[in-house]
Order: structure tokens, then sequence, then C-alpha cells
């Protein structure tokens, strides 16, 4: 059909304007996966972008670089069939995971406020978060974790064949790396963060009683954040059984290791 459309001054105001009016269906096409890229010249001008989602996978984005004195202020946003929003994140950065409410073709925005000038050049892509099988854990043995893209997890499986209590032991100092622990009464520990897991930083009592059965733990990063996480789970009723008087003599692999020991005592 035909429109108008009207720009009118606020007000005696008169002056220069400028504008654009984007067709979503001329937006540059792209697939999952892979990386493009572009440059906002004008800075506040929008760039488009359409692919095709699968409403029951999910996605993250992965910002790979940017450049320019105003890129921060930039924004993200998708909307998906029939116009409606389903995801704004501020700022031109790594985020997820996403699910999309349905299958069809989606339009990334890669917006700018009005007001800044300049160029600002950005990278991404558009990553599947791919389900991983769990990977056996052993207790006491240091483990990392390698969340290799926005959205991610890691996840470890052990089983208990008696009630004993577990100890968590983070050996990375960042509560950017988050952890999740299921069993079978359900969630136990829910969103804990490695920096507020141990030591004088978690004052509460660390020690985690647990039941036979299956446990899953899941490591996870905040919105944006990869990189590497390295962690022990401790089985106190694996820990070494010393005698009162007599001495230990150890040395601990890193800083932020954590020792346990069982002492035979009568009440």
């Amino acid at each position: 059909g035909t429109y108008t459309l009207t720009v009118q001054g606020r007000s005696n105001n008169t002056g220069d304007f400028k504008f654009a009016l984007r067709d979503l269906a001329q937006a540059v096409a792209m697939t999952v996966g892979t990386e493009v890229s572009g440059t906002l010249d004008p800075s506040n001008e929008t760039d488009l972008y359409k692919l095709t989602l699968d409403g029951t996978k999910s996605y993250a984005i992965d910002v790979t670089a940017t450049s320019g004195s105003y890129y921060g202020y930039n924004d993200i946003r998708i909307v998906g069939p029939g116009g409606r929003q389903v995801v704004y994140h501020d700022g031109v950065s790594s985020f997820g995971p996403f699910t999309p409410p349905s299958s069809g073709t989606y339009t990334i925005f890669i917006e700018a406020p009005r007001w800044i000038t300049g160029t600002s050049g950005y990278s991404f892509k558009v990553s599947e978060i791919v389900p991983v099988a769990p990977t056996a854990l052993i207790p006491a043995q240091a483990t990392t974790a390698i969340i290799a893209n926005s959205g991610g997890t890691a996840t470890y499986a052990f089983t208990l064949s008696q009630a004993t209590q577990l100890y968590f032991d983070s050996l990375t100092n960042n509560d950017d790396f988050r952890w999740e622990l299921k069993g079978p009464t359900g969630t136990i520990i829910s969103d804990r963060g490695f920096y507020y897991s141990d030591s004088y930083e978690f004052n509460a009592n660390p020690l985690i009683d647990a039941i036979a059965g299956a446990y899953t733990l899941t490591i996870s990063a905040r919105s944006g954040v990869t990189g590497s996480a390295s962690f022990r789970v401790l089985d106190l009723a694996q820990a070494p059984l010393i005698q009162p008087g007599a001495e230990v003599v150890a040395n601990l692999a890193s800083q932020r290791e954590t020792r346990a020991y069982r002492i035979a005592a009568q009440a």
C-alpha cells in the first residue's frame, strides 16, 4: 500500500535533519557460525542483518572486534518474525544464551544513539550452543573448564556410592565464572561464583551434605565472558586420616588450593 511519512519541527524550530527508512527485507543475509564485519558510518546509523534461527536451539552472539570512540554506546537488538523483539542487549558485546520463540527469519540491528559522531567498526557472529555430554569428574583432581562461547557451559558428572560431604575448591580468582550442583534431591547449589566459594571470602559453612546417587556439576560464565576456570571437588570421606599428635608435612600445589584431613576422635 501507500504510506506517508511526515516530519515536523517542535514549536517554531527549523533546520536540517537526516534520517533513513530501512526495509528489513533488504537486510544483509548472514548464517549461523559465519563472522560478519561492518562499520557504522556515520556512527549514529543502524546496520541490519538477517538470518534463519531454529526455535528448538539456543544461540549466543560472539562479538570478536570493535573500534571507534563510541562503540560502547551502541547496542544489539534482535527482532523475530512478525516484528516481535526477542532480544535487546545494551552495548556491542558478546552475550547469550538466548532461545528464539519460534523458527524463522530474524533481524539483527547494530544500533547507535543519534548524538555520536565519527565511525564505529565491529565484527560478530551468531553461534549455536551445542549441548555437550557431561565429562566424568574425578574427586580431588584439579579440573579446568573451558567456556569457548558466550553462554556456553561445561558439565561434569559423578556418582556417590554412599552419603558424604563435598567441598568445592575454587582454583580461579574470578567471580565471572559460576557453578551449579544438582543431585538426587534436585538443585543443591545454584549460580555460585568461583570467587565466593571457599576460603575467607565464603564465611558460611562450605561443606555440602550429599546423599548417595548421581550428581551433575555445571560450570558457566556471566554473559559475554569466555575463558577457563579451574577447580576441584573434594569428597571428605576420601581425605587422609591423621592421628592426633602426628606431624603432617605437605605442599600446596597452588596457593588457592585447599587440603582436607580427617581426624579420628571420640565424643
